[in-house]
């Protein structure tokens, strides 16, 4: 069974205002489930995934602990990988228990056009470099939320459905290589990413010992999963 142990909040928050007016012109979510659309070069059109909910040990929820009415929202993170989103939303969508997720990426081409920028300096980059210097890019932040209450429900974000690693859903505007070594909290992320074209990549986080973590290109992706993972449940 499970208890409710508090409100846990992840991230950086998003403003509930902002997203009340979103929701007046969202639809509700629909979409077949299965792998990435791929476009020519290998970047992406759209996004299809189930959608799924673990707990605080990252196990399985149960039908009766899932909640009920979900919005997800989609900021951005301009300019790095690591770090606090803005307040501008690129996806707006309302969730079921029984929903499937499905982004169309070109949908969001106009916001990131403008809004994607240069790699910053900050400490979330620090040691990291981009080649070609010129390039800009932003990360595309993946927030669940209770929709009739707009209460954090936790962490959400893509999985790869069969090895289960982490997926980062990243623009950038041009080719490029990101390279080099980020250390945040005891933990090591060393960047071995070739991008081979403008577009929408997903970015697959592979851990390779304790502490240490190797991002770099996702490719053959068969099967992408949204998993949230509803922290203020804990197994007893």
């Amino acid at each position: 069974m499970y208890v409710k142990s508090g409100n846990v909040l992840l991230f950086q928050p998003v403003h509930a205002g902002i997203i009340a007016v979103l929701l007046l012109s969202s639809a509700l979510l629909c979409g077949c489930a299965g792998g990435p659309a791929l476009r020519h070069a290998g970047s992406l059109t759209d996004v299809r995934a189930t959608v799924e909910y673990v707990d605080g040990n990252n196990l399985v929820v149960d039908a009766q602990y899932q909640p009920r009415h979900i919005v997800l929202v989609f900021p951005y993170v301009p300019g790095q990988i690591f770090g606090s989103p803005g307040s501008e939303l690129l996806f707006t969508l309302l969730l079921t228990p029984q929903s499937e997720l499905q982004l169309e990426l070109e949908n969001a081409l106009p916001g990131l056009q403008d809004g994607a920028t240069l790699l910053q300096t900050v400490a979330e980059t620090a040691g990291l470099t981009i080649r070609p210097a010129q390039t800009r890019l932003a990360r595309i932040g993946t927030f669940p939320f209770d929709a009739k209450t707009l209460e954090p429900l936790g962490e959400g974000g893509f999985i790869d459905g069969n090895t289960r690693e982490h997926l980062i859903l990243m623009y950038f505007n041009r080719p490029c290589v990101l390279s080099g070594t980020l250390y945040i909290d005891q933990n090591e992320y060393v960047h071995d990413i070739a991008i081979p074209a403008a577009g929408f990549h997903f970015l697959r986080v592979q851990q390779q010992g304790a502490g240490r973590h190797l991002l770099s290109r996702a490719e053959d992706i068969s099967a992408i999963v949204f998993s949230i993972r509803l922290q203020h449940l804990q197994q007893t």
